[in-house]
């Protein structure tokens, strides 16, 4: 049977961290309650869902503000252990380790704490500069069901490839959203690439609409 999140995970290690002392009770109700509604929300229960959907919620504005509730607290390492429990418990998901990977990188740097703890900025991205999860997140999803191809996550935003031909990079940065676009020049293949490069083109008018 497969590892719940909620349940196998993320609970125990709370309940262990209470033990301990380092978390107070009111705060391990709270994050319990945070990660159930989430849960709700994103469908990564092992028990009638897909734990690949915590792939959506590590990004997702849910989990910052879950990583501002224990990061103000003495117990900043929960976070740690967790996503490291998670990525050791859903090896096999290669999208959620990316995302587990940066995500320890972030939170494991100094000023990521305190920022949290003042509320100003969300965690930063391992190369430095805020990274908007929820952003990327959405835009994600958006590709996914514009386009019909299936984003792969980068450090700061994800990547999409069409048959090898089109390249479609989109980097979420603190000011701006970079989409950067590479077209392969292919012999015989001029249909095809123009059916690709209107796809494209439909996803650059939407983000003109916004």
């Amino acid at each position: 049977m497969k590892l719940d999140f909620l349940r196998h995970i993320f609970n125990p290690i709370i309940d262990k961290y209470v033990r301990s002392g380092k978390l107070s009770s009111k705060e391990a109700i709270e994050a319990k309650k945070m990660v159930y509604q989430a849960e709700e929300k994103f469908k990564f229960s092992a028990y009638g869902g897909n734990p690949a959907n915590l792939v959506y919620y590590f990004k997702s504005d849910d989990f910052s503000s879950l990583i501002k509730l224990l990061s103000s607290s003495s117990a900043g390492d929960i976070l740690i252990e967790v996503l490291e429990e998670t990525k050791s418990s859903y090896s096999e998901i290669k999208e959620l380790n990316e995302v587990i990977d940066n995500l320890i990188r972030a939170i494991s740097k100094p000023t990521v704490n305190k920022r949290f703890k003042d509320g100003e900025k969300p965690p930063q991205s391992p190369s430095g500069g805020d990274l908007n999860l929820d952003l990327v997140s959405s835009l994600t999803s958006f590709v996914e069901e514009k386009l019909g191809f299936k984003p792969v996550t980068t450090e700061r935003g994800f990547l999409v490839k069409f048959n090898n031909i089109v390249e479609l990079k989109i980097n979420v940065l603190k000011r701006s959203t970079k989409i950067e676009l590479k077209i392969k020049n292919i012999p015989n293949k001029q249909d095809l690439l123009i059916t690709y490069l209107e796809k494209v083109l439909g996803f650059v008018q939407e983000i003109i609409r916004i």
